[in-house]
């Protein structure tokens, strides 16, 4: 689906992601986006705000191939859920004394200050800690795998495994001017028969960012990092 100014006030390309399932979505306002598209419900429904002259039509599939080895993406994703922590695991407080007298007093937070009550909000306190959205800022694109859809990414990425996380191009690192991305995206090939090409021939890789380097996705460790 799509966004345009007239009616919502920007220029946007809703994108749906997951497995097709039978099972309606509970909310009516997903339920009316995937009716007026004409597409199976999907898990997850994510709006992306984009220019005009990079709207795409309505059920144009996005593969692995929209970005490009090299490119640096901003990734975004629920965090793991922690529990209820202290202030030194949840903020990093040094915590009490470990010796010399202290008594109980190891990894408590100390003074709140002198209004008490009630505790001013935003004040750093023991609670609950993580299962909220985090977004890792400049991760680097090394290798695509476009036979097997597989994205590989040198850096950290937020969440549990086997959970969605939303790649977008990044705010602050531009792209490569002799290898940007395609544009608006990747548009295949009808011709090209990916089942006939071998897993080296399917990958796009770019230089590695560590001196020392080891692809696990390789039946033999990957070819030496040069």
């Amino acid at each position: 689906a799509n966004r345009w100014p007239a009616k919502h006030g920007r220029w946007g390309t809703v994108v749906a992601c997951g497995w097709p399932t039978k099972v309606d979505p509970i909310n009516p306002i997903e339920k009316a986006v995937y009716t007026k598209a004409g597409v199976k419900y999907r898990g997850v429904l994510r709006e992306f705000v984009v220019t005009e002259d990079a709207m795409l039509p309505v059920g144009f599939p996005l593969t692995v191939r929209h970005f490009m080895p090299g490119q640096c993406v901003d990734i975004t994703s629920k965090s793991k859920a922690k529990g209820f922590q202290g202030v030194m695991k949840r903020w990093g407080f040094a915590g009490g004394p470990a010796s010399h007298g202290a008594t109980k007093f190891h990894r408590r937070p100390g003074s709140i200050g002198a209004i008490g009550r009630p505790v001013q909000k935003g004040k750093k306190m023991p609670g609950p800690m993580g299962d909220n959205k985090q977004t890792l800022m400049s991760q680097y694109i090394y290798m695509i795998d476009y036979k097997n859809d597989l994205i590989y990414v040198q850096g950290s990425i937020p969440g549990e495994s086997g959970q969605y996380v939303l790649l977008q191009d990044s705010y602050y690192t531009d792209f490569e001017e002799d290898n940007p991305p395609p544009f608006p995206s990747f548009l295949p090939d009808p011709e090209e028969d990916l089942e006939s090409k071998s897993f080296d021939e399917c990958q796009l890789r770019a230089k590695s960012k560590y001196k020392y380097h080891l692809d696990y996705a390789h039946p033999t460790g990957g070819p030496p990092i040069t």
